[in-house]
Formats: structure tokens, sequence, C-alpha cells
């Protein structure tokens, strides 16, 4: 076995390692899944490494890395499971004298996390109920506004049930448990920026709970 091979393997077997180790919900998952997903993780970092090794380059006078704010939102597990490889990557390699595209492999690590995860498995929707006394069009307004927010796995609804996390509307409704918030009509980006942090951070308390419950 050559030494590329021979790296790639160990590359492969120790980023296997701690996603079977560290991934949430690989716990949670039937056997039989779990075998599919981390096939499906073999194959697809076995790819990257034999890539990355067929390619080192004579290091550069900067070695850039630059990690992806949208990734490390939307899956915060994911980005810590990357992140903690690639701490150990250098060391691990034994090429410090050569240039690595970390930001490249970074961006590769978090695509193959994500496209082989069942998305039934990637994580709990957070559900928006829209509610708007000023009317159907007026709702429809907002909803259209939300579909860039879909991207961080949230559902709207038009009813709320005992799934709603957020309630979204022009008035308070002092019945509900669930989180609130209240727009202007029209809203103002402030309020588009709160609700986007109220979804992330119900986000990260759900992936915190379901953590937890299977431990």
């Amino acid at each position: 076995m050559s030494f590329h091979e021979k790296k790639e393997t160990q590359l492969t077997t120790l980023f296997l390692e701690i996603v079977d180790f560290e991934l949430t919900v690989l716990k949670g998952c039937s056997v039989p899944d779990k075998k599919v997903i981390l096939e499906k993780l073999k194959r697809n970092f076995q790819t990257i490494h034999r890539r990355l090794l067929c390619f080192i380059l004579p290091k550069y006078a900067f070695n850039y890395w630059y990690r992806n704010g949208d990734f490390e939102e939307m899956y915060p597990e994911f980005h810590r499971i990357a992140t903690r490889f690639m701490s150990i990557f250098d060391n691990f390699m034994e090429c410090k004298n050569f240039f690595i595209d970390k930001s490249a492999l970074y961006y590769d690590y978090m695509v193959s996390l994500i496209v082989s995860m069942p998305q039934n498995y990637l994580e709990s929707p957070i559900y928006v109920c829209v509610d708007f006394s000023a009317g159907e069009i007026y709702a429809e307004y907002v909803f259209e506004k939300l579909n860039h927010l879909k991207r961080h796995g949230i559902q709207i609804q038009h009813k709320i049930d005992n799934k709603t996390d957020i309630y979204l509307s022009d008035h308070t409704n002092n019945k509900l448990l669930c989180k609130q918030i209240v727009f202007q009509n029209p809203p103002k980006e402030n309020q588009w920026q709160l609700l986007k942090q109220t979804v992330l951070d119900i986000k990260k308390t759900k992936s915190s709970n379901e953590k937890n419950s299977v431990v």
C-alpha cells in the first residue's frame, strides 16, 4: 500500500470514528439506517481524501481558512465535528511543509455530512404559525418573505397547534404558551432579524434536548 493510500485510509477511518462517536442523530438511527449512512460517508470521505492527497501543493505564504457562517448556524453539530477533525489534521497528516486549502476542505466535509444524512435525521423542524389580522393578502406577503428562512428548517403553519414553536402575528395572544413575535405593519428589518435569531435559538434548544435524550 502506497503512502497516499495508507493516509487516505487512516484519515477516513479517523473521521468516521469521530462521526460515529459524536454525531447525536446516529445514536437514534435504526441499525440499517446507520449502516447506510456510514457507508455513504465512507465513500464520500475517501473521495475527498484521495483528491486531497493527490493535489497537495508546496506551501504558500498564507493558508487562509474561511468558515462559512451559514453552515455553522444551520448545522452546528456538523460544524463542530468538522472543525474538531481539522484541529488535529495538520499533526496527523505530517505534511506541514505543504499547502492545504482548509476552506475548501471544510466545505467538502460539511457538504458530505449533509448529503449523507437522510432529511428526517438532520434536524427537527421549527414550526411558525403566521396569523395577521390585516387579512390573507398581508399574510401571503409574510409567507413569501419567510421563504428565505426555509433553509433554516422552518415549517410555515396557517393554524396554531401543539407543534407550533413560534406564533408570528401583529397582535399578542395571552392564551398561548409558545414563543410569540409581534410584527409591525409592515415589519421592519430588525424584526425579521429577531425572527431569524429566535428560530436559531429554538433550533439549538431542540438539538440540545435531543442530544440529552439519547445520552
